[in-house]
């Protein structure tokens, strides 16, 4: 059981044990898309066809889509979210695109097959034996910045198949765990009051609109219902802890860490970062925004520690990890 109130906080690497890209990745998958994009059905084979199809009903048309792959190429960006936020000319081309890339990531065998590997979402509820008659004494939540759903999936599945106990029960014990999504996701899944779209990598085109309507891609000054959602939970915490996260320093501000993770403990995973990433990870968290470029710098009073950066989520968990 966790009894102190504990914030998980996902980057992209929470995900992609679960078949997801990391935000990189992604912008190299959908470069790959857009180069491989055939000018017209004359030009495609069997496979470029369907695709060529399914963006024709999306109501994209080849020139767009070639005039999205110049300015991306051009802007040479790490991440396809960076590059929307300053081009809203191609914003909602931009959602359609990563809405149908990581639809096609839904695959539900990453989820339970693997259980063995680096599967954490397993670690974690089993270790905390979750089940729908204990799960609202445990004091945990999810801020993520990812889009997918396959944390939510995964939790529903493993509430639903650990009792025998009506759908309403299940469901309002799967909803006494927060889980905000900063940059919005993929919409909500079947069982949610207002329905939803299967957890599946097959979809109609339909599916990728409707979808795509709940990304949100920000500009460095907006302010979301998202957003004042992940302070509360920050604000009530005793533990935060992050988990694949890249430590994106406009992330950090969107998130106030140094207004709320005072007298906090913060740990954090560090897989693949250098001492010199880390340095200034904890740079951006001990000093407040307004000063972090000015001569006379306030410190914030937070700290983090890391976790060794040669370990996955799931090493440390089972390493280092001990809940109260």
């Amino acid at each position: 059981m966790i009894s102190e109130k504990t914030v998980f906080i996902l980057g992209a690497g929470a995900s992609v044990p679960y078949g997801y890209p990391t935000g990189f990745q992604l912008n190299e998958e959908l470069k790959e898309l857009l180069v491989n994009f055939p000018p017209s059905p004359a030009h495609c084979s069997a496979e470029q066809s369907k695709v060529f199809k399914f963006f024709e009903e999306l109501g994209c048309s080849p020139k767009e889509l070639k005039k999205f792959e110049k300015s991306l190429f051009g802007a040479a960006r790490y991440s396809i979210d960076k590059f929307l936020e300053k081009r809203n000319d191609f914003l909602d081309l931009g959602k359609i695109l990563i809405t149908y890339l990581l639809k096609k990531k839904e695959q539900r065998h990453f989820l339970f097959l693997n259980l063995n590997s680096e599967n954490w979402y397993a670690e974690l509820f089993n270790r905390l034996d979750t089940t729908v008659d204990n799960i609202e004494t445990h004091q945990i939540s999810f801020i993520t910045f990812n889009y997918d759903r396959s944390l939510e999936f995964f939790i529903y599945n493993v509430l639903k198949e650990r009792t025998t106990k009506s759908q309403d029960i299940i469901v309002s014990a799967f909803n006494s765990i927060p889980i905000v999504h900063v940059y919005g996701c993929l919409g909500n899944l079947p069982w949610s009051k207002d329905g939803g779209i299967e957890y599946s990598y097959e979809f109609e085109p339909e599916d990728i609109k409707k979808m795509a309507s709940g990304i949100n891609i920000m500009s460095e000054e907006r302010e979301t219902e998202e957003l004042k959602k992940a302070h509360e939970l920050l604000r009530d915490a005793k533990n935060i802890y992050f988990l694949g996260f890249g430590y994106d320093e406009l992330n950090l501000d969107r998130l106030e860490i140094t207004k709320y993770g005072i007298n906090k403990k913060m740990r954090g995973t560090s897989y693949g970062l250098s001492e010199k990433d880390l340095k200034a990870v904890r740079y951006s968290i001990a000093v407040t925004p307004e000063t972090r470029k000015k001569d006379a710098r306030q410190q914030t009073g937070c700290s983090i520690n890391f976790y060794q950066n040669d370990l996955t989520i799931m090493q440390v968990f089972k390493k280092y990890m001990v809940f109260k």
